[in-house]
């Protein structure tokens, strides 16, 4: 037996839950970047300075690994973090560490 809905909505809801939020979860950052943009392979190639909307392509579909050069390109293009891009290179920055708060003295 299936799933019966009652409108549209709750079917374009379910559509949506489950196609676009996974969609988004595979697509790697720099095509994050290129889709929120609204950038083309070739603006991002241009751009960044490669000289083939390829590389970009490749970059963006995961067929080519990022390179430390083009990891820096992406940074300096487009402000998409190089740790992001090559963490075995450039490590995230670690949040800098709290101290703990002085225990307060015990009143008399």
């Amino acid at each position: 037996m299936g799933f019966v809905f009652s409108n549209h909505l709750e079917i374009f809801l379910l559509y949506f839950l489950f196609s676009h939020e996974n969609m988004c979860d595979m697509e790697n950052i720099i095509e994050q970047y290129r889709k929120c943009n609204r950038l083309t392979y070739s603006q991002m190639a241009e751009l960044a300075g490669f000289s083939s909307r390829s590389v970009v392509f490749l970059h963006c579909i995961g067929k080519r690994s990022v390179s430390a050069e083009s990891a820096i390109r992406y940074e300096t293009a487009f402000n998409i973090p190089r740790s992001a891009l090559r963490p075995d290179l450039w490590p995230p920055p670690t949040p800098p560490a709290t101290s703990p708060e002085p225990a307060q003295a015990a009143h008399p």
